[in-house]
């Protein structure tokens, strides 16, 4: 498998993506940083404070779920999120 590029993308709409489909080229997954170290806001619109070591973390489990789809893709599985976030979810 050749390299992982990490590509910092502060404008897509999710704390990463793997770009599929780059694989045979240049394998691609994108970090939106600015969405992993902010805080957030709750569905009330109320602010929710992460610590330093919760913000490492988020960052931590968006690498390892794209990282995962990239594994997904190298050995031919189809796309599956519920058995990504499954995987991810039993690491911590």
């Amino acid at each position: 498998m050749k390299r992982i590029k990490i590509i910092r993308d502060d404008s897509i709409p999710a704390f990463g993506a793997w770009c599929a489909g780059s694989l045979p080229n240049e394998p691609t997954i994108l970090l939106n940083v600015e969405a992993c170290f902010s805080d957030m806001q709750d569905e009330q619109g109320n602010l929710i404070a992460y610590t330093s070591e919760d913000k490492k973390r988020i960052a931590i489990e968006t690498l390892m779920h794209e990282f995962g789809h990239a594994l997904e893709e190298f050995f031919k599985l189809e796309f599956n999120e519920d058995e990504i976030e499954r995987i991810c979810q039993s690491y911590f």
